[in-house]
């Protein structure tokens, strides 16, 4: 009975703080030529990115932890590589005339400044799109088959390009 109770009264605080950040907008629609639709809600995006700058928190920890990751592939004379994956909204929103703002910029930065390898997918994922390429599934913010293949084509090409860094 009591755990029941827990749960219940964890689901309705986890209820209760969602609704707060919860804002209702509109949802964007691009149409690939093969008739294939991506949606998605800006006002998601907004939330999602707010955090991403230098003094937020999350923002260190994340550039902390990343910072530490490539530390140690250092001391075992491996070398990292942060792949960054784009989201929907920032690929398929200038399709529609529409700008993003680049979320990504102050992490590029941060990694640059650390000396951290990054490999920054954005640009061939927008490319890939505006041929019509449909990388990402319908309403999931996550990319589909075809997108997870590029991603492998993309990270295993820079590998290859980059080879002596990566001790390969």
């Amino acid at each position: 009975m009591l755990a029941r109770k827990s749960y219940l009264y964890s689901l309705l605080l986890y209820a209760k703080s969602n609704l707060r950040s919860w804002v209702p907008s509109e949802t964007k629609t691009f149409r690939a030529p093969n008739g294939a639709r991506i949606h998605w809600t800006p006002a998601v995006f907004a939330n999602n990115t707010k955090r991403a700058h230098p003094g937020d928190p999350v923002f260190q920890v994340t550039v902390d932890t990343l910072q530490r990751i490539h530390s140690l592939a250092k001391e075992d004379g491996a070398t990292g590589l942060v792949v960054l994956q784009p989201s929907k909204e920032e690929v398929y929103s200038p399709l529609l005339g529409e700008s993003r703002p680049d979320a990504a910029a102050p992490l590029r930065a941060a990694l640059a400044d650390r000396g951290i390898p990054y490999l920054d997918l954005l640009e061939d994922f927008r490319r890939h799109a505006a041929e019509g390429e449909v990388l990402f599934f319908e309403t999931d913010g996550h990319p589909n088959a075809r997108g997870y293949a590029l991603i492998a084509e993309l990270v295993s090409s820079y590998l290859k390009q980059h080879a002596k860094e990566f001790g390969l």
